[in-house]
C-alpha cells in the first residue's frame, strides 16, 4: 500500500520535506482507517535527468502517524545524497502488514509506551477527519513560508 507523486521539479528541500509530511498523513489516515499495522517501509525519490534513489526499512513498532512522518523525513533526508538536482517524485509505501495471524510480531519495548499513546491519537485524529476531511487537521511544517 502506498502513495506516490509526480510533480514539477523542485530544488528547495523545505518544499520536498513538506510534500513528504503530506503524503505521510495521506498513507497513514488509510493504513488507519484500514486498522492495518506495517512493519516494512519503502521510500523513492527521483532526481531530474532520470537519476533515482530507493531504500526500504523493517520497524517493528505500533503503527502512528507521527512515526510515519518521523520515519518519511529521516528516510527522504537520507536518500537525498544529490542536494544540487531537483527532484520530481516522491513514494512512500507500506508492506509486510503485522495484524494477520500469520504474521505476528514483537514490537519494540523501548517504543512500546509512546507507541501506545500516539496510537490512541491516530484513532481520534480518524474521527475528527472523517467528520470533516484528512486536511481539517495539519501540521505547521506542512504550511507554505510565506
Amino acid at each position: 500500500m502506498g502513495i506516490s507523486r509526480n510533480f514539477k521539479a523542485i530544488i528547495d528541500r523545505d518544499e520536498i520535506y513538506r510534500r513528504v509530511i503530506i503524503l505521510a498523513r495521506y498513507l497513514s489516515y488509510t493504513i488507519t482507517k484500514l486498522k492495518l499495522n506495517p512493519t516494512t517501509f519503502y521510500f523513492k525519490i527521483r532526481y531530474e535527468y532520470g537519476l533515482k534513489n530507493s531504500q526500504s526499512i523493517t520497524e517493528n513498532r505500533l503503527f502512528n502517524e507521527k512515526f510515519l512522518i518521523d520515519l518519511s523525513k529521516s528516510m527522504i533526508k537520507k536518500l537525498d545524497n544529490r542536494l544540487n538536482y531537483k527532484i520530481h517524485y516522491i513514494a512512500i509505501s507500506a508492506s509486510n502488514f503485522a495484524n494477520n495471524s500469520s504474521n505476528v510480531k514483537t514490537f519494540s519495548v523501548i517504543e512500546y509506551e509512546k507507541d501506545l499513546k500516539f496510537k490512541s491519537l491516530n484513532e481520534k485524529l480518524i474521527k475528527i477527519r472523517d467528520k470533516y476531511g484528512v486536511d481539517i487537521i495539519r501540521y505547521a511544517s506542512e504550511e507554505l513560508n510565506g
